[in-house]
């Protein structure tokens, strides 16, 4: 099976999580082609929840290059999209690009070195979701690796950095008054608008260039007059509670969840409004990693003829696994794989060919980059 026949089964596999799919169907099939393929690693089946588990292959007990790769794709938009096809040097279907590519470049790499040494290959669950795979691996792996790379779609540039995700919500109080003398009230939902205006300028202050500005994004407010533990909707009142959901993107990494509820609450109070019911559900940190802590992965891939490219503006994409690896395991993680970013979670997601190829091509050169010199 080469590697596009690869790349074509692992899609042909649902591993979306719903009531009736998961991932474990695509965790069973790499587990009996490891066996079968490539029996030098170690295999180990760490259970997430469920049938759900994260598969661990090794070749030592003290990794120095880690691969990592989700199993997980989002939900598919029609059934058409389990069906891989490949035409004028693309290749479609659901998880082509994110990561199903890049994940069987890391195995067909492998396969074709032979037996390796200081390697791990990690596929986890819950990418796509709440990271409940990636928390399972850091519960149980105390690792010191001089280099992780995830095969993320990033069009062959190198990905060394990410803001953070923060997501809070809680409930804004203000004051109830009649609607034709609004002075007399405090209008929760009208503050609540100025409190998240005043709460972006505030968290802007101490930025990392390097990932642009944080944002604060004000995904849910609901609104209205408090009545027995409920929101009720009425025109002539001015309301007196509002509900709200933040997402926030830090570019500091010095902001956490709790320092952003503590500017939050000191806000409130000039605007004579009350904070209550905070709940945290996300708290991520962003991470950078310096170029010079890449020059092995530079040089390694100019060995395959590719110019080495970092991309750029790093605050416009999204959050990823690398950052709470580089964060935990105190060590330079990055991402870069086939595909582009923004075909993936498309109903026409795609990646091209050639890019899978010149992907293992450089995931080759890192891995015997690592065998001649000893280290990454």
């Amino acid at each position: 099976m080469n590697l596009l026949k690869l790349t074509e089964k692992l899609i042909s596999i649902p591993s979306f999580v719903d009531e009736k799919s998961n991932e474990k169907r695509l965790a069973d099939f790499l587990y009996e082609y490891f066996r079968q393929n490539l029996p030098w690693f170690k295999l180990e089946k760490q259970i997430v929840e469920g049938p759900r588990y994260n598969l661990i292959a090794t070749d030592s007990n003290n990794p120095k290059l880690i691969f990592l790769s989700h199993l997980d794709t989002v939900l598919p938009k029609n059934n058409s999209q389990m069906k891989p096809k490949s035409t004028n040097g693309k290749l479609y279907g659901l998880g082509a690009c994110d990561m199903k590519g890049g994940l069987a470049a890391v195995i067909k790499t492998c396969e074709e070195i032979g037996p390796t040494d200081n390697l791990a290959l990690i596929f986890d669950c819950d990418e796509e979701y709440y990271f409940k795979g990636i928390e399972k691996i850091l519960a149980k792996l105390k690792l010191k690796p001089e280099l992780v790379i995830c095969p993320e779609p990033t069009d062959l540039e190198i990905v060394n950095g990410c803001r953070g995700v923060i997501e809070i919500e809680f409930e804004v109080l203000g004051k109830s008054a009649h609607a034709g003398r609004p002075s007399l009230g405090i209008n929760a939902i009208e503050q609540t608008i100025s409190l998240i205006f005043n709460l972006q300028v505030e968290l802007q202050r101490n930025d990392y260039s390097e990932l642009r500005s944080t944002t604060v994004n004000l995904s849910a407010l609901q609104g209205g007059k408090r009545q027995n533990d409920q929101i009720i909707i009425q025109g002539n009142v001015v309301p007196d509670i509002a509900k709200v959901l933040l997402d926030i993107r830090p570019a500091n990494p010095n902001l956490e969840a709790k320092k952003v509820l503590q500017i939050i609450k000191a806000l409130a109070k000039k605007l004579n409004l009350k904070i209550q019911n905070e709940k945290t559900n996300i708290d991520l940190k962003p991470y950078f990693n310096d170029r010079k802590r890449l020059n092995k992965l530079e040089k390694a891939i100019s060995k395959t003829g590719l110019i080495p490219k970092y991309r750029q503006n790093l605050g416009n994409g999204g959050f990823y696994e690398s950052a709470i690896i580089s964060n935990n395991w105190k060590c330079p993680a990055i991402n870069f794989g086939p595909g582009n970013k923004d075909t993936a979670h498309s109903n026409n997601e795609y990646l091209d060919i050639k890019s899978l190829e010149k992907t293992k091509e450089v995931f080759k050169a890192v891995i015997l980059n690592r065998k001649s010199s000893g280290r990454n």
